[in-house]
């Protein structure tokens, strides 16, 4: 379904849609890998209209861009070191030389707000600019679990001036706020997508398989990563994306993926990622969540791929979860993020579910 972003997406309407949903409900209802079901789960509900829609996302970061946070960017056109909370380029461990990847290194307090760094597009050869974030302790010899943040359509832009807007939601926002836990190990990467229209599909305002099968492939080769930890997220076009690359590659690279009120398009259709991928979908671990009354991005063809999956066998289909967020709107994300919501750990579910 193509949907037009011109009648939401002013700043107002933006506002509004981002505010209109709860995101939680007091009783989580979730389908999970072994079949069982807590109360409030449903079963499939009306198929929607194909690899449609997925919605307004993003809006401006809160106060205090990485431009001006303590940090900063890191100059020059190479990857430049980390930078340390005094706002100058990492020393001693750093690596500011142009295409090496970037160490968590230098001195003054480590926070983790200190630790998210903006790359412009340009500033090193990534295919799209990025917040970076690396954990404690990773120097570029060891490898680390990757989780890669894909943003929604409120928050595309030009990855240069723009790139501030990815800060408003997910991973990037706790990790701003000093909300990140320095026991989460996971290099975290969020890139912005740069749409090619406003509709709400894949390719327009969304990112489609080929950009984040690029993202992906310049971080693996670019950071010092885990192959069996290589870990996918992201909220309404920042999940419909990730679900057109699952299409096209499953789980050759990614290990496993949440994904937040997205589309797979609906499954009687031969493009949505059902017809695509079958039950091969399950070689990487899926748990998506999806408000049942979402009126932006359809919950049917969430809910109906999943139980789809859900009813191939197991092994080798991996783990797969859907939660049903009972009368919960789009925007449910907030307190599944920052895990409020009560549906679980979805940090921990991802390591649990590296590939063996």
């Amino acid at each position: 379904m193509t949907i037009s972003c011109w009648d939401w997406c002013s700043p107002v309407l933006v506002a509004l849609l981002v505010g209109c949903s709860g995101g939680s409900t007091d009783r989580p209802a979730v389908t999970a890998s072994g079949g069982t079901s807590s109360a409030g789960a449903t079963g499939g509900s009306g198929a929607g209209n194909g690899n449609g829609g997925v919605a307004a996302v993003g809006g401006n970061a809160s106060a205090g861009s990485p431009a001006t946070s303590a940090g900063g960017i890191a100059g020059g056109a190479g990857a430049g070191g980390s930078v340390a909370a005094s706002g100058s380029a990492a020393g001693g461990s750093g690596n500011a030389a142009a295409g090496a990847p970037p160490a968590a290194g230098g001195s003054g307090p480590s926070t983790a707000a200190s630790r998210l760094v903006a790359r412009p597009l340009g500033s090193n050869p990534a295919p799209n600019g990025y917040y970076e974030y690396l954990p404690p302790g990773y120097d570029g010899t060891k490898p680390a679990p990757l989780l890669v943040f894909w943003n929604g359509i409120g928050s595309d832009g030009n990855g240069k001036d723009e790139l501030s807007k990815v800060t408003g939601f997910g991973p990037p926002a706790l990790i701003q706020a000093d909300k990140w836990p320095d026991s989460r190990p996971f290099i975290v990467l969020s890139p912005q997508y740069s749409a090619t229209n406003a509709n709400i599909e894949v390719g327009g305002g969304c990112s489609s398989s080929a950009v984040v099968d690029a993202f992906l492939t310049w971080a693996i080769s670019f950071y010092k990563v885990d192959p069996k930890r290589v870990f996918l997220t992201g909220l309404s076009c920042g999940a419909i994306g990730p679900w057109d690359y699952l299409a096209e590659h499953q789980g050759d690279t990614v290990a496993a993926a949440v994904l937040l009120s997205g589309n797979p398009g609906d499954p009687t259709l031969p493009t949505s990622t059902w017809k695509r991928a079958g039950c091969d979908l399950g070689t990487a671990a899926i748990w998506s969540l999806h408000g049942d009354k979402d009126d932006i991005v359809p919950y049917g063809p969430d809910n109906a791929t999943m139980q789809l999956l859900l009813a191939c066998p197991s092994p080798p289909r991996r783990a797969a979860l859907f939660t049903d967020v009972t009368g919960g709107g789009h925007n449910i994300w907030d307190g599944i993020y920052d895990l409020s919501a009560g549906y679980g750990d979805i940090y921990q579910w991802l390591l649990d579910n590296a590939k063996p």
